[in-house]
């Protein structure tokens, strides 16, 4: 009886509500983040992408797509390696960018499920700890939420493994970072994040965010957690910005 009462009360949503994509806002199927066009037009982050960064190669060489970036090369970063679930821009961009400013909780839930989808293709350790980037006090005060912890509790959920929602957390709120380059970011994020020892000493850890851009904040997500005894640290994002 309850089953029924459940399907009736989702077709009647459907007569009354009109779906739509978050992206280009044409009618979609209910509660997909994107219409089935803009679906087509995700790019993978898991497969031609730097080995250690993960940032995406959209047009790789013949027969390449795996070798790593020039900043990797010339400074090996501290996590062991980082990936996106998808290439960050287009229809994704525009989702992201609806969910995080315009809060969704459907939107969010399709979101997360594409995440710990792509993350099951991933070999992690069952002894992983998941551990999210934490938002500013001023983000959180504009969403009410905490995007990395709405991708991180799902997945750890998924896994069975332990999920570490304040192992990281801020000792600063840093400056804005809009417009910088890749050297201005390392910088604000300088002494900006600190780890907890308790939850993550002697154990791996996997770094959650929403976007990973230039890598600064998952780097100094990365020291924190070694400096606070993590044996290796891994990241994962929702969306990973182009080489």
């Amino acid at each position: 009886m309850f089953a029924s009462l459940v399907a009736l009360g989702a077709s009647l949503a459907d007569l009354v509500f009109v779906w739509r994509c978050a992206a280009c806002r044409a009618p979609s199927v209910r509660e997909q983040a994107l219409c089935a066009v803009c679906q087509r037009s995700l790019v993978s982050g898991l497969e031609s992408c730097c080995p250690c960064c993960g940032v995406v190669w959209l047009d790789p060489p013949p027969g390449g797509g795996r070798h790593r970036c020039g900043p990797c090369a010339r400074e090996p970063p501290p996590f062991s390696r980082a990936r996106g679930v998808f290439a960050y821009g287009g229809a994704l961009q525009e989702a992201i960018a609806a969910w995080k400013n315009r809060p969704d909780e459907s939107l969010g839930r399709t979101l997360a499920a594409s995440f710990v989808s792509g993350a099951e293709r991933l070999d992690l350790s069952p002894e992983v700890v998941v551990v999210p980037v934490p938002s500013t006090r001023r983000a959180l005060r504009k969403r009410g939420f905490n995007p990395a912890a709405a991708l991180a509790r799902p997945l750890a959920r998924r896994l069975g493994v332990r999920f570490a929602a304040g192992a990281l957390e801020l000792a600063r709120d840093p400056t804005p970072s809009r417009g910088l380059g890749r050297a201005a970011r390392g910088a604000r994020m300088r002494g900006v994040l600190c780890a907890r020892r308790a939850p993550i000493a002697g154990r791996p850890v996997l770094v959650v965010d929403d976007v990973m851009t230039t890598g600064a904040t998952m780097r100094a997500a990365a020291k924190a957690c070694l400096a606070a005894g993590a044996c290796s640290v891994e990241g994962l994002v929702l969306a990973r910005v182009p080489g």
